[in-house]
C-alpha cells in the first residue's frame, strides 16, 4: 500500500473512532441486521436509538498495523526512507490507543485484548525508547483517555498492568 494511502486510511480510522467515542448513537459491529446501504439512517429512526453499521474496528487497526510492518520490511533499514517511515509509528500507536479506549468504553473484552496485544507489540521490547518517542500519548488526546489502559508514562509497571489483558 502506498504511504499516502496508508496515511489517509489512518486518518479515516481515527475519524471513525472519534465519532464512535463521541456519539452513543452509532456502533460498528461484525454482526448486524440487514439494512439498505443507500438509505439514510439516523439514531432517532432506529430501534434502540443506535445505528449499527456492519464492520470491525479491530480488523481495520490490525490491517493498518500489518501494512505498516510490511512497508518497513520492504525498505532498506539503512536508508532515510526507512527512518522517515518509522516516524509514522507514533501516529499508529495513537490510533491503537484510541481503539483501546473505544473498546474499554464499550466494555468489549475480546477486541480490547487484541488492541492491548498490538500495543504491547509496539512497546514491549523498547520500553525506554517508547517512553521517549510516545510521551504522554494518552494526554495528547483527552477525549480518548482510558482509566485502566492509558498510561502517561511508559515504564515497566505500565507494561505489567497491560499484560494480563491479552494473557489472563
Amino acid at each position: 500500500m502506498p504511504i499516502e494511502m496508508w496515511l489517509s486510511a489512518q486518518r479515516e480510522i481515527d475519524s471513525l473512532i472519534g465519532i464512535l467515542v463521541d456519539s452513543d448513537g452509532y456502533a460498528v459491529q461484525e454482526i448486524t441486521d440487514d439494512y439498505d446501504d443507500l438509505a439514510e439512517r439516523t439514531p432517532e429512526g432506529e430501534k434502540g436509538g443506535v445505528v449499527c453499521i456492519r464492520g470491525s474496528i479491530i480488523s481495520f487497526v490490525d490491517r493498518l498495523d500489518d501494512e505498516f510492518t510490511r512497508s518497513l520490511q520492504n525498505l532498506d533499514p539503512h536508508g532515510t526512507e526507512y527512518m522517515d517511515r518509522l516516524k509514522d509509528e507514533k501516529g499508529l500507536y495513537c490510533t491503537i490507543c484510541r481503539a483501546g479506549a473505544l473498546y474499554e468504553k464499550k466494555q468489549l473484552p475480546e477486541p480490547l485484548a487484541r488492541v492491548v496485544t498490538r500495543r504491547l507489540e509496539h512497546i514491549y521490547s523498547k520500553v525506554h525508547h517508547s517512553a521517549q518517542c510516545f510521551p504522554g500519548v494518552a494526554l495528547m488526546y483527552p477525549s480518548f483517555n482510558s482509566p485502566t489502559l492509558s498510561f502517561p508514562r511508559l515504564n515497566r509497571r505500565s507494561l505489567q498492568r497491560m499484560c494480563p489483558f491479552p494473557f489472563p
